[in-house]
């Protein structure tokens, strides 16, 4: 019965503030940063050779950047 009454509350979809601040800009006018393609097919072999020599599992693949608030991004001042 819980379930049933609450659902609704529940089911409803909260925009984010991009989406329903006046003052926000479009998302199409925002900056984007866009980092290469990984090599999915060499990083699974290299997993599978590092679990075969006992070591750990990789968890993330390493992309230097020089990107920084001060240099890239869209700034806003949203009340």
């Amino acid at each position: 019965m819980v379930a049933v009454l609450t659902a609704p509350i529940f089911s409803q979809q909260v925009q984010p503030i991009g989406q329903i601040h006046p003052s926000a800009q479009p998302l199409g006018s925002v900056a984007s940063y866009g980092v290469p393609n990984l090599n999915r097919a060499l990083l699974a072999t290299e997993d599978i050779n590092r679990a075969a020599n006992g070591q750990p599992a990789r968890f993330a693949v390493p992309n230097p950047v020089t990107v920084s608030p001060a240099t890239h991004g869209t700034w806003a001042q949203l009340d």
